[in-house]
């Protein structure tokens, strides 16, 4: 059953719906905000009944709304607590003894690697650094020339100061460039192949008709000619000084000019060897 019009027991003031009140619906009053049950009008009450019933729903309402007033304070203590918690946590001392312990870690450990890098690289006899690069650069009529960093002892400048040769004690392993290091077993095994392969006659095209022809015999002599621009000759003996890496040999040159160290690496089947002009590597390519 629906009631289109009401008044309410509290400020008697009327109420209409469209759609009519429900029997046994509580309504709230938008005057003075009272909340009151719809009764049946057929049956007639005495008007205490709903004065009864609207005090007992505006004490259920004013329960619950008590119980979110206490809810709203102990969320705002759990707030305040964990920021407080936080703040302590960040002002403590105790945080930047932490940190500190860290850093002094870190540096220790720090320290200990650079230790151990020092004492690999003397162990090696040398530092990689000191071991001449090859730097590979094209030509006139497309061969490829490499130029050593420096190419030579004496294959310098003049007036510029010679490196050291070669300061590492006899029977000290050979540094290869990467930095590895040879055992000398190894080592040994690796002189004999190169200068084994080291013999022969062994040619260079370096462009614009210039060509040059190097020979290795054997008994330890060696020659080597130029032709086209900047024709020259030049001969005598030659001797293997060490091991370069696993590629190379260190060799003394013996001519009538003086004597000259130089450093020939093997690639496959060429032979990057300084040639006559100061300062350049060519790249040959045996033909005997």
């Amino acid at each position: 059953m629906s009631v289109l019009k009401l008044k309410c027991p509290e400020c008697r003031a009327g109420l209409k719906s469209g759609s009519g009140f429900k029997v046994g619906q509580t309504v709230c009053c938008p005057k003075c905000e009272t909340y009151f049950v719809v009764e049946d009008p057929d049956e007639g009450d005495a008007p205490a009944k709903p004065r009864a019933a609207v005090k007992a729903v505006r004490a259920a309402v004013a329960d619950e709304d008590d119980e979110e007033e206490d809810e709203r304070p102990r969320k705002k203590k759990k707030k305040r607590r964990a920021a407080d918690d936080e703040g302590s946590y960040k002002n403590s001392p105790l945080r930047f003894v932490i940190l500190g312990v860290l850093v002094v870690i870190m540096l220790v450990l720090a320290f200990f690697l650079y230790k151990k890098k020092q004492s690999e690289a003397a162990e090696g006899g040398m530092a990689p650094e000191d071991i001449p690069p090859v730097d590979v650069q094209p030509v006139p009529g497309g061969k490829m020339a490499s130029k050593l960093t420096p190419p030579a002892v004496n294959v310098a400048p003049p007036g510029a100061p010679k490196r050291p040769t070669d300061l590492r004690p006899s029977g000290a392993p050979s540094v290869a460039l990467n930095g590895g290091v040879v055992a000398p077993a190894e080592a040994k095994r690796l002189v004999a192949k190169h200068t084994a392969a080291l013999v022969g006659t062994w040619a260079a095209d370096l462009g614009s008709g210039t060509r040059e022809q190097l020979t290795y015999t054997a008994d330890g002599s060696y020659t080597v000619s130029r032709t086209g621009s900047g024709a020259a000759t030049a001969g005598g003996q030659y001797e293997v000084k060490g091991l370069v890496g696993t590629k190379g040999l260190k060799l003394l040159l013996t001519g009538t000019s003086g004597e000259r160290n130089v450093i020939v690496i093997f690639e496959d089947d060429e032979l990057h060897h300084p040639s006559l002009e100061q300062g350049v590597t060519a790249v040959f390519r045996k033909v005997q």
